[in-house]
């Protein structure tokens, strides 16, 4: 068979003759698996590539869950590391607020005068031991201040104190509101004088 474009068309079928007596291809009432040694090249060729394209795509697939797996489990872990912080954060505010009631427990009990009743010396003295130990609890300490070199990112500087004592220069030498840290967070500095060497 020639076409008017110049190509020439080969059947290459194989006929049989039924029990009719009528021409068929050989492959019809044939299992598959006799006929796939038959097969054109071609088509087998075509199979190998369609079974390749399929274990890629499974490849993928499974690349694509294991990838999707790492970063829900690193999402995870941001967002828990995240909570952890805001957290430690609110804490931290929470008590900042109750670090000014425990000052004023501190101003009461200077400000009493010294013949005053020593039941409410001994009373309010006990309420802020408590008070403080139930802040100790949650983690609060205090910032080491008094006599300590001066440290600008624990010790806010309200003034300087002229000193004759070199072993002084630099070093705080009166605290005028302690400073506090809850666990490593700084809730508030420590409000001093710092010594200069005159």
């Amino acid at each position: 068979m020639s076409g008017g474009n110049g190509f020439k068309v080969l059947d290459r079928r194989t006929f049989v003759t039924d029990e009719q007596g009528q021409q068929v291809p050989a492959t019809e009432g044939v299992e598959e698996s006799d006929v796939s040694s038959d097969m054109p090249s071609f088509v087998q060729l075509l199979q190998e590539r369609t079974l390749r394209a399929e274990e890629q795509l499974q490849r993928y697939g499974q690349e694509f869950n294991e990838e999707l797996e790492k970063q829900l489990v690193q999402t995870r872990e941001r967002l828990s590391r995240e909570a952890e912080r805001e957290l430690a954060r609110m804490r931290g505010d929470l008590v900042a607020e109750l670090l000014e009631v425990l000052d004023n427990f501190d101003r009461s009990l200077s400000a009493l005068p010294t013949g005053a009743n020593d039941g409410v010396r001994q009373g309010l003295t006990l309420v802020r031991e408590q008070f403080w130990t139930t802040l100790e609890r949650q983690g609060l300490c205090e910032v080491e201040a008094l006599g300590a070199l001066f440290d600008p990112t624990v010790h806010e500087a309200a003034g300087v104190t002229p000193v004759s004592n070199p072993a002084q220069d630099r070093h705080v030498t009166a605290v005028i509101k302690p400073g506090y840290r809850l666990a490593s967070i700084l809730v508030r500095p420590a409000l001093v004088q710092v010594g200069r060497l005159s």
